[in-house]
């Protein structure tokens, strides 16, 4: 006898994010381990995620084939239990993936912007509450209920569980937060970059598409809460929640993975990178002025990055003009190349 069923769709809405942000993923770690050689912490955290994300795409096929996307009046009863266990998984992977890959995150935008000490203070205070939460939250999903079997059992009589709306919502207004804070935060910092006009353009693409995560967590949150209020049929109604947790895993992973696929752009397409970056090899400008020139001074420098200022005077001693040296660690370079924050002194290139 054939049931109604949704499972094509959370199948579809589970592997098709999921596979549009691989390739992305996998060159970044292409770029790191082989071209670059060098594979940060940051690196190995997204590659944890992107398992955990793996595991989540995967997972969905179980889900559906114990009943996600069916009348719960129509799901075997003997298939309950494992049905329920799927959904216990795929909350504890959703919850572990989502976090680790905002970590990564914030440690890469630590080895980038972490010149300045307020970025510093909000990046590490961001990680450390990222890293709490998660831990928090997986350890409530994990005790929720006590005997934990409880959970998928829907037969015991003994035992207990507490109510899975305050996970919910610290978890939901936490990561909401975050998401906002760290799209304002790089938005700010792409903002203020002196780069050639398109490179600035494909950033702030790459940032605004960090909003669709936001949009995600928004969806996914209003249909949880709905059904947290009113539980009949659930299995039916919530299909579309395993789709919004997959679009918000897979473009937070692709929206991280993103900015440090450079190497391999150059490597495979080395005329179109070179086009967006002419600005940065000819476009430098050039100041005919005469008078003194002031010696250089070290204005700051970090694990991977040397900022030198050099004054330029007329002879009236009037319109100083302030040069930027940058010598970047090799490690860090595709990184932090042309990432300095604006400064108020003029710089002219080609393309701006």
């Amino acid at each position: 006898m054939s049931f109604p069923t949704r499972a094509p769709e959370i199948l579809i809405g589970n592997f098709v994010p999921f596979f549009v942000a691989c390739p992305v993923v996998l060159a970044r770690f292409w770029s790191r381990a082989v071209i670059l050689k060098v594979f940060h912490i940051e690196d190995y955290i997204l590659f944890i995620s992107w398992i955990a994300a793996l595991g989540v795409c995967i997972n969905s096929t179980q889900t559906t084939k114990y009943g996600s996307g069916r009348h719960q009046k129509d799901i075997p009863f003997e298939t309950i239990s494992s049905f329920f266990k799927t959904l216990y998984a795929d909350r504890l992977m959703y919850q572990f993936s989502i976090s680790m890959t905002k970590i990564s995150l914030c440690l890469m935008y630590l080895r980038i912007f972490g010149t300045f000490r307020p970025d510093r203070i909000f990046l590490w205070a961001t990680n450390s509450l990222l890293a709490a939460s998660m831990i928090a939250l997986i350890f409530y999903d994990i005790f929720q209920c006590n005997p934990i079997s409880k959970v998928w059992d829907i037969t015991m009589q003994t035992g207990h569980c507490v109510s899975d709306e305050p996970g919910f919502w610290t978890s939901f207004i936490i990561s909401l937060v975050i998401d906002i804070a760290l799209l304002v935060f790089s938005g700010i910092k792409v903002w203020g970059l002196q780069m050639v006009k398109r490179q600035k353009v494909i950033m702030l693409i790459t940032v605004g598409i960090g909003w669709l995560v936001v949009v995600a967590a928004l969806v996914r949150g209003i249909r949880i809460a709905g059904v947290l209020h009113n539980s009949d049929d659930a299995s039916w109604r919530t299909y579309d929640t395993s789709i919004w947790s997959a679009v918000e895993i897979n473009v937070a992973l692709l929206c991280t993975a993103a900015p440090a696929v450079k190497p391999l752009v150059k490597q495979l397409a080395p005329r179109l990178l070179g086009a967006l970056s002419s600005s940065n090899k000819g476009g430098t400008s050039t100041y005919q002025r005469s008078g003194t020139t002031r010696p250089s001074q070290l204005r700051t420098t970090t694990k991977n990055m040397t900022v030198n200022e050099t004054e330029l005077d007329d002879r009236d001693g009037k319109n100083i003009v302030k040069l930027t040296k940058v010598t970047v660690d090799s490690s860090a370079r595709d990184d932090v190349e042309s990432l300095l924050p604006h400064r108020p002194e003029p710089v002219h290139h080609e393309d701006v």
